[in-house]
């Protein structure tokens, strides 16, 4: 589960031929309201997603920046069209080309910790929401115990037309 207690920020670091250098450091633009901010990180190209599952009580939210000439910039805060405290959106990102996948293990839609992942597309430059994915087989835990609980989407990758999701609680 994320911790509360800290904001976070994102190293960027930059190879330039011979050695890796600091770069910049990323910060959240409603800081106070992202605890964890770079639990989970992915990039593609000119595009970094930065999951905070911490954000807003655990509720979640993932950053995306943008990178061009004056180094990267936030460009979207991305939350899911479910939204309910303590899912943890953001635990896992992973993002290819237009394709951005976010896991949220607390998800409760089919049981309590079954978890998610929601698949978002980028049209215009904006990110939005496609569909929610979980598992055929969830499995949530009893009550207020997490001990058979699922947690789909602790993981989540994507590469062109295929995603892969993680449980590590399925029994």
């Amino acid at each position: 589960p994320p911790n509360l207690g800290y904001v976070g920020v994102t190293y960027v670091f930059h190879f330039d031929g011979l050695t890796w250098g600091p770069a910049e450091i990323l910060q959240a633009s409603d800081a106070s309201e992202s605890a964890t901010f770079g639990r989970s990180i992915a990039t593609d190209g000119t595009t970094l997603a930065v999951g905070a599952p911490g954000r807003s009580l655990g509720q979640g939210g993932v950053y995306v920046f943008a990178n061009g000439v004056g180094g990267w910039t936030q460009t979207q805060m991305i939350t899911p069209t479910d939204v309910i405290q303590a899912r943890a959106f953001g635990i896992s990102v992973d993002v290819s080309g237009d394709y951005l996948v976010v896991g949220a293990e607390n998800d409760d839609q089919l049981g309590p910790y079954a978890g998610a992942a929601y698949v978002f597309k980028r049209v215009g430059g904006v990110w939005t929401q496609q569909t929610k994915l979980t598992a055929s087989d969830a499995e949530g835990g009893g009550g207020s115990t997490e001990s058979y609980a699922a947690h789909f989407g602790l993981s989540v990758g994507i590469d062109g037309n295929r995603i892969v999701v993680g449980a590590h609680g399925q029994d």
